[in-house]
């Protein structure tokens, strides 16, 4: 009888991890494959551009031209920000699921396994 109890309890702490890392790797999988597809179709977008025209034009409001008129420091900030923004919403988003969903512990224990392998 205490052994089943104890069978049913190990079964449920199974099921818990399990789910876990489920939970875990879900999320990162559709973060990671919206990433990678904005990313790539961003970049095929500019390879289609280059391989019809010959010329590659970087941003002018990003990477000031040779002789263009120089913008505000202001303004070249919020544009570039306008262009980073994905980016930097894929990464806040991919560190909060490694903050919430890896463990310190296991952080703690990775780091000190490196350290000791340098040794």
């Amino acid at each position: 009888m205490i052994s089943e109890e104890i069978d049913s309890i190990r079964r449920e702490a199974s099921l818990t991890a399990v789910q876990r890392v489920f939970y875990f790797v879900l999320p990162m999988l559709v973060t990671v494959g919206a990433l990678i597809a904005y990313k790539s179709s961003a970049a095929l977008t500019v390879i289609g551009k280059v391989s019809a025209t010959g010329v590659f034009t970087p941003r002018g409001n990003v990477i000031p031209r040779v002789g263009a008129s120089e913008a505000g420091v202001a303004t070249r900030t919020l544009n570039y920000f306008l262009v980073i923004w994905p980016a930097l919403l894929f990464g806040i988003l991919i560190s909060g699921a490694i903050s919430r969903f890896v463990s310190p512990r296991w952080l703690a224990r990775f780091s000190e396994e490196d350290h000791c392998a340098h040794k």
